[in-house]
């Protein structure tokens, strides 16, 4: 990893705090000279909540970078649907386990 992609992931580490909804599995960025672009896979319904939260994120990291375009994509990918690892470097994963114990349905290995 280049020290521009770790800078680029670092902002979003910082971007997300605060912004991180329910339904949020994952958030994939991908850059390059001239823009940072992201994609946050949301398990459900993508509710307003997600739409305002993911336009914040993206406010954030344009004003760490105003030299470069930035834009998002939210995509409802629910479980049991696997998130893609053909693109995009993740920034955010969710981890989430349930009062027992047991991992959230999309975090088990199948």
């Amino acid at each position: 990893m280049t020290s521009r992609e770790t800078s680029i992931s670092l902002s979003f580490q910082a971007a997300l705090l605060g912004l991180v909804t329910t339904g949020l599995r994952t958030v994939k960025i991908d850059s390059n000279e001239q823009s940072i672009s992201f994609v946050a896979y949301i398990d459900g319904a993508i509710s307003e909540l997600d739409r305002d939260c993911m336009a914040e994120v993206e406010l954030r990291i344009a004003r760490a970078f105003p030299d470069k375009e930035v834009y998002h994509v939210l995509i409802r990918q629910d479980y049991p649907e696997r998130i893609s690892t053909a693109r995009g470097q993740p920034v955010f994963e969710s981890h989430y386990r349930y009062p027992d114990g047991n991992l959230a349905p999309w975090e088990q290995t199948p």
